[in-house]
Parts: structure tokens; C-alpha cells; sequence
């Protein structure tokens, strides 16, 4: 039977956004740990509609989920998981490896396809034997090693098969060899861009021998957008929120609104240390508007980056912001309390923040918090991003002397400090008005604001689905929230619902 064959006869679902199926490489792994029930929950949050794992059986013949028999490379533990019982591998507190069947149990929560590359001899055979227990259809199984797969193949094997091709082999021959349903070209570390390589001779062949392609992890911005746009099946990726962008098919209408623009409170602070360089990166890496910060002066006149007014929750420093010099600040580490991949990470100025948004053509919302607004506004007006940016402090104060410093400075609102909206408007010329979806009233709030003719910006800093759709119906035009990762699906369910009816219609 061929791949489509295949998918269809286990009922495989169509990828989320409409484009190629985004694996995420052994789960998310770029922000966990590789091939672990955490990382494969974040992947799925992150847009991924798979997830690439390793099997390997332990010795006592359990199928479990690591890409190493070694367990010293992931966990520093002098041990090999075929040489150990499933129960002795699980008294190694340190060692935290899945077996399939807990795998298999999350992918059921969350629908999540399971893309299976077989690494020790009979791992495929009981990791099918898994998979048919459980009931589960959405999975595929490939390896590097020919015989491994065409050993499925014989038995009859009903999930799709692969091949996994690597710089330089023949993958036609390979897949004869293998007698696989498809290919995956592991071309990542070649010479060339792997959209280079897929030549037109290539994908000709490929579709005249039935054999979808699927490629291995790639994270750079550039090639995503190219390969994304291929005929290909698949791509991998240690950072599936980086093909979310460029995954909606070409057949869906290009013109329709992606939504409301959406505000990152302090950055992607689920994947990064908040109020970071990093943490802003992950903003515009993953195609979002705004980043939100908070302003502090430092004792020489600075303007740095960090949420509170002192230094103990998200540093390794003590005491008060604003008694630091800059020099003093960027000496203490604001990464490593958030993950050890972020040690070293300092604490960024204002002026590195918005050269970064420059540099993606980006915004920033900029939330005051010890800092004299003539400065900050000065330095503002300095890179010339005043007209990129709006503001919002807690002290209302310093509102008040932004207003008198500036008559184009865009300044925000929040509803739930004014009994009037219109007040609150008319208060301090403000042009934006967020609305918390805790409040009483939200959707008379929001037809309110519209006739006053301010933005709307709705602010939810939560995790449930339900919220966010009520969010995307009241139509603002920014959303602020704690967890963006988890707008993209809203967006494009929406995006989808309406390119049916208009086809429909």
C-alpha cells in the first residue's frame, strides 16, 4: 500500500494549519529536554502536528523513548538503557526516559501524531505492538537502517513506513531497499540549503515513484519559509513555532486578516527567561507584533529592562534597581534562574530592546516603572521609535508627565480604572483601551470603546481555549497575553472556518 493509502485507511487527520505536517524533532527540544513528556506537550502548544521520537526496547523488552542507549549525553548517567530493566531504569531518579506506551497516552490528549524512528534492533516491532494496543493510528515508523524497516514491511506493517536518508545515499535506492511508503531526507548539515537540493528532477522522480517526502529538523528562519512552500509532507524541527507562520496552504485566501495583533507580555516568558533579549527574539521570530517590557532607571540614568524593582526573583543580584549602576546590572546573571540554557543572559537597556524591534520592524509597549518619563521619552524620540510604541504605568503619575512632555506619545488605558470609558479617554488623550476579560461587561466595554474611536486591546494572561475564542469573536485589535504560543491555533481555526463558508457560499 502506498503512504496515502495508508494514512487514509487509518484515518489520518490533515495537518493544523493547512500546509505540511510540522514534527517537532523529539518533541520541542530547542526548549526541553529531548524526548520527554514535557517536551513533546510543548510542541504540541507550539503548533507542532507530530511528534518525532526515538524507540529503543530496554532489556527486559519494554519499549521505551530515547534517542541514545547511553543515557550520559542527556542525563550524566554512566548507564545504557539496553542493558537495564525497565523498572532498574526508572529507580534512576535522573534519568526521566517515557516509555512508549505513557507516549502514546499524551499523544491521545492531545492528538498529536507520533513520527517513530526506530534506533535499537526490535524496537519497531514492539513499539507497533504498542501503538496496536492502544488503538492508536496516527503514527508512523522509519529508520536509517533499511532492513529494520523492510522487516515491517513484510509482517504487514499498516502504518506508513520511512526511510531516513542521509547526505550523499541514493534515497529512491534506499526506499526499494527498505520497501518504504516514503522518504525523509536528513539533509540538514549538507553543503547546499536543503531547498537547493530538492531539484525539480528530484520531486519529479519522487511523485513518479508514489514517495512523499519529509525532511529533517531545520530552524533557520530562511529555509523554513522556502521549504514550507514545497511539496513535501513534512518538516522537522526542534522549534516547530517556527513553521507556524509559513504553514497555511497556498490554497486557503491569502487576503484574509490573520486577527487581532497580538501583545507578548514581557516577551515569550514561557520559553525565556522574561523581560530578555531571548525573550524578545521569540517574539518576532514567531511572526507576533509587540513585545511588552517594563522600564527601570538605573542610578546613573540608564534604562533597563526588568520587571521588578529589585533584583532577587529574576537575577542572581540583591537589592534595588534603581541604587545600580548599568555596569553593576550587567554583571548579574538573569537567565539561569529560568533554565541553565539561559545562563549568562543579561540584563538588556531600552536602546537594545528597540534596536531589536527595529531590526524586525517590530512594536513595543513600554510599561514605566521607576524611571523619569522626560528620559525615557527622550531616548525614545532618539532612535526615532516613537510612533512604533505606546505606553502605560501603574503610577499614574508618570502618565501625566509623559502626557506634558508629548502630545504624539501614544498612551494606553485600562478600563477597569475608570467607572466612564470615556473618562478614561478623555483623561490623558489616550489612544488605546485595554479591557480585561475578567471584567463585568466585556463585550459592552468593547462596543463602547469602538464608538469612542480608541484601539482595543483585550488582556488575558490564562491558558483556556474557550477564553481565547471569545477573544477572537469580540474582534479587538491587540490582545495582550501571557501565553501567545496558544493564539496561533485560535487564528487559524478562524482563518480556516472562514475560507470554508466563503467557499461554501
Amino acid at each position: 500500500m502506498s503512504f496515502a493509502t495508508k494514512t487514509s485507511a487509518l484515518g489520518w487527520p490533515d495537518s493544523r494549519f493547512g500546509g505540511p505536517y510540522i514534527i517537532g524533532h523529539r518533541g520541542a527540544s530547542h526548549h526541553a529536554i529531548e524526548n520527554s513528556l514535557s517536551a513533546f506537550k510543548l510542541a504540541s502548544e507550539l503548533g507542532a502536528d507530530m511528534w518525532e521520537l526515538d524507540v529503543r526496547n530496554t532489556a527486559d523488552g519494554i519499549c521505551v523513548v530515547s534517542h541514545d542507549d547511553d543515557l550520559s549525553r542527556v542525563f550524566g548517567v554512566d548507564a545504557k538503557i539496553s542493558e537495564l530493566t525497565l523498572s532498574a531504569l526508572q529507580a534512576l531518579e535522573t534519568a526521566l526516559v517515557p516509555t512508549l506506551k505513557q507516549v502514546i497516552a499524551l499523544a491521545k490528549q492531545y492528538n498529536s501524531g507520533l513520527y517513530i524512528e526506530i534506533k535499537g534492533d526490535g524496537a519497531g516491532l514492539t513499539a507497533w505492538q504498542d501503538l496496536t494496543e492502544a488503538g492508536y493510528s496516527f503514527a508512523a515508523l522509519g529508520s536509517f537502517v533499511p532492513a529494520q524497516v523492510s522487516q515491517l514491511a513484510a509482517m504487514g506493517c499498516p502504518y506508513p513506513l520511512t526511510t531516513l536518508v542521509r547526505v550523499g545515499d541514493d534515497p529512491f535506492a534506499q526506499a526499494k531497499m527498505a520497501a518504504a511508503d516514503a522518504v525523509h531526507l536528513c539533509w540538514e548539515r549538507a553543503s547546499d540549503r536543503p531547498d537547493n537540493l530538492l531539484t525539480v528532477t528530484l520531486m519529479d522522480k519522487a511523485r513518479e515513484e508514489n514517495l512523499p517526502i519529509f525532511l529533517w529538523h531545520e530552524e533557520r528562519a530562511d529555509v523554513i519559509k522556502a521549504i514550507m512552500a514545497m511539496d513535501v509532507a513534512g518538516v522537522c524541527s526542534n522549534r516547530p513555532e517556527l513553521l507556524v507562520p509559513y504553514a497555511t496552504s497556498p490554497a486557503r485566501p491569502s487576503d484574509f486578516a490573520k486577527g487581532p495583533e497580538v501583545v507578548c507580555h514581557r516577551g515569550i516568558n514561557k520559553l525565556a527567561p522574561e523581560n530578555t533579549l531571548p525573550a524578545a527574539q521569540l517574539v518576532f521570530e514567531q511572526g507576533f507584533d509587540w513585545l511588552e517590557l517594563d522600564v527601570h532607571e538605573t542610578a546613573d540614568g540608564a534604562m533597563v529592562v526588568i520587571h521588578d524593582d529589585t533584583l532577587e526573583r529574576t537575577t542572581n543580584g540583591t537589592g534595588a534597581v534603581a541604587e545600580k549602576s548599568l555596569a553593576e546590572l550587567q554583571n548579574y546573571d538573569a537567565g539561569s534562574w529560568f533554565s541553565p540554557q539561559f545562563t549568562g543572559t543579561t540584563i538588556p537597556t531600552l536602546a537594545e530592546m528597540i534596536d531589536l524591534a527595529n531590526a524586525w520592524n517590530k512594536r513595543i509597549y513600554i510599561e514605566l516603572k521607576q524611571v523619569d518619563p522626560a528620559k525615557l521619552l527622550a531616548q525614545v524620540e532618539e532612535k526615532g521609535f516613537l510612533d512604533q510604541c505606546f505606553f502605560w504605568s501603574f503610577d499614574w503619575s508618570l502618565i501625566e508627565q509623559l502626557r506634558t512632555h508629548s502630545d504624539k506619545a501614544n498612551i494606553m488605558v485600562r478600563s477597569l480604572d475608570y467607572l466612564v470609558l470615556s473618562q478614561a479617554m478623555d483623561a490623558i488623550n489616550a489612544t488605546i483601551v485595554e479591557i480585561n476579560m475578567s471584567e463585568p461587561d466585556v463585550n459592552d466595554k468593547v462596543a463602547q470603546v469602538r464608538k469612542l474611536g480608541a484601539q482595543i486591546m483585550l488582556c488575558y494572561m490564562g491558558r483556556d481555549q474557550d477564553m481565547l475564542n471569545r477573544m477572537f469573536a469580540l474582534a479587538p485589535d491587540m490582545v495582550n497575553l501571557d501565553n501567545p504560543h496558544l493564539w496561533k491555533e485560535v487564528c487559524h481555526r478562524a482563518k480556516f472556518a472562514y475560507a470554508g463558508k466563503t467557499t461554501a457560499e
